[in-house]
């Protein structure tokens, strides 16, 4: 079967539908767990007792989470969605961690 436009379009449309998919579904959680290690952190810093600031964060991260899918899929730019949910996840666990080992 002979390669055409339409199926080339297609091709690149899916693979593009693909990664927003992923930006939202493992971007967004990565996202979602480094502000929810930030929310525990800051609530245990300002005085809440550490379970109080965990369940506070995890009720938050639900909400944030779902925020984080929709965002995803309403930034017309992919890259954006990458580097915002993938990398300020990223960059949100790993500042937390190192303020953890400051901390204990």
């Amino acid at each position: 079967m002979p390669v055409t436009f339409a199926s080339s379009v297609s091709v690149a449309r899916s693979a593009t539908v693909l990664s927003r998919f992923g930006a939202a579904i493992i971007g967004g959680y990565l996202f979602a767990y480094g502000l929810t290690a930030a929310i525990t952190l800051a609530g245990f810093a300002a005085g809440l007792p550490f379970f109080e600031a965990q369940t506070l964060a995890w009720l938050m991260s639900f909400l944030l989470y779902g925020a984080a899918v929709l965002w995803a899929f309403a930034e017309p730019r992919l890259p954006v969605v990458w580097l915002v949910l993938g990398g300020g996840g990223c960059a949100m666990v790993a500042a937390c961690w190192f303020v953890s080992r400051q901390m204990v």
